[in-house]
């Protein structure tokens, strides 16, 4: 985790999330490992923070098969 610029009160923070990488999960069916990086961003778009997390989701299509 990167902590680059400060955040003050009155700041408006937004967040992007990026997947990084996706497989399926080897000893879970129906589960999917996705590693994603979030940056959060104030209003002048400078980087506040920013780090990477690997997490685990079903798989399936929207329709949620």
């Amino acid at each position: 985790m990167r902590l680059p610029a400060p955040v003050f009160a009155g700041d408006t923070i937004r967040a992007e999330t990026e997947v990084l990488a996706k497989r399926e999960s080897q000893s879970r069916p129906g589960q999917g490992i996705v590693t994603v990086r979030t940056r959060g961003l104030n209003q002048r778009d400078e980087v506040v923070i920013d780090f990477e997390r690997t997490i685990m989701l079903p798989v399936g299509d929207a329709a949620g098969d």
